[in-house]
């Protein structure tokens, strides 16, 4: 299944008496090692990864400020060669990324583009003033 853009993505039917509406439950990362890549991750939001003997895919719960019920770490067999076409921005601190890490693509007047040890791409802005 294609958006109008052309990009994948994937519908999962339910039963109509379960639906009480659309909502966004998860976000998946296509990469190539799950385990590692979600476990960056997990560090990094200081929450446990979780994952299923025998699956490709790890993910985590519980992430502090997610909307979502998941954010799941899937094998792709092709590697990541062109810039993600979607990302994910974040209140953080860039030193402490950059420390595990990460890498700096860019720095902009008011957040930085990083990109995890897989390569994707993530902006950091400083926290708020009321959450300092």
């Amino acid at each position: 299944m294609e958006d109008p853009e052309g990009n994948e993505l994937c519908a999962f039917v339910r039963r109509p008496d379960r639906v009480l509406a659309y909502k966004a439950y998860e976000v998946v990362v296509d990469c190539a090692d799950p385990q590692r890549l979600g476990q960056w991750w997990a560090d990094a939001f200081g929450v446990e990864l979780k994952s299923e003997e025998g699956k490709d895919w790890t993910w985590l719960e519980g992430v502090p400020g997610f909307p979502m019920q998941a954010w799941v770490f899937g094998t792709v067999p092709e590697p990541k060669t062109v810039k993600n076409r979607v990302h994910w921005d974040l209140y953080g601190d860039v030193a402490s990324f950059e420390a595990r890490g990460a890498t700096r693509l860019s720095t902009m007047p008011r957040w930085t583009v990083l990109a995890d040890p897989e390569g994707n791409e993530f902006c950091v802005f400083p926290p708020p003033a009321d959450a300092r």
